[in-house]
């Protein structure tokens, strides 16, 4: 998956591609894919490349030429959603959402498209709440999902980082490392225990001691 020119796209490929084949020669059948967001990106070198880019084993594809949203398949539809207008978002996420919970998929590879999804519209709305996520896609149980809980993990991380910084001043590197390596429910208590901090040393012995008790 290419968003950006590469002039060196296609020369990495194809040597990668054939040092594979060559490493490996009971393969004998390979297909590479690229994919480009639209045409423009493509630095193609067809003098250099052009009959090896007519192949059948090799696809080259434009998101952007899948067409609707609506009308492909979910898998093709997530690859469109990339380059969706940020404003057409929402509605296309939430369309690909119903289709796939209302499929014959396990539960499991449903859950697993439905986090896709989500992980795409969060980064497409960065400045959202998780809150405001699950509303946009008309979901109720984002809380079970692992895109929810990393933000709210780093929500969590970032406030108590703040509160500390206030409280302590400035954390050295190594007690700062230790904070960042806590669980959501371990941040939690510190948001709590931090209160009663009055220098370094007492942070150093909360550690320690939800360390022992982990």
């Amino acid at each position: 998956m290419q968003f950006q020119k590469d002039p060196l796209l296609y020369r990495r490929l194809f040597a990668e591609v054939f040092l594979y084949l060559r490493q490996h020669p009971q393969v004998q059948r390979w297909q590479a894919v690229v994919l480009y967001p639209n045409p423009a990106v493509e630095v193609a070198e067809p003098e250099a490349f052009g009959e090896l880019l007519t192949l059948s084993q090799v696809q080259v594809i434009y998101l952007n030429d899948l067409g609707e949203v609506s009308e492909l398949s979910p898998g093709l539809g997530i690859l469109r959603l990339l380059v969706e207008p940020s404003e057409a978002v929402p509605e296309a996420a939430k369309a690909i959402i119903k289709r796939v919970q209302q499929s014959s998929q396990p539960a499991a590879d449903i859950a697993k498209i439905v986090e896709l999804v989500e992980t795409i519209v969060v980064y497409t709305f960065p400045h959202r709440s998780y809150q405001e996520i699950a509303a946009m896609l008309g979901l109720t149980t984002i809380q079970e999902t692992r895109v929810y809980r990393e933000g709210r993990e780093e929500e969590a991380l970032s406030l108590v980082s703040r509160q500390l910084t206030r409280k302590l001043g400035e954390l050295p590197e190594a007690l700062q490392s230790q904070v960042n390596q806590l669980s959501l429910e371990a941040l939690e208590a510190l948001a709590e225990a931090l209160f009663d901090f009055t220098e370094a040393s007492d942070l150093e012995q909360w550690l320690s001691q939800s360390q022992q008790e982990g």
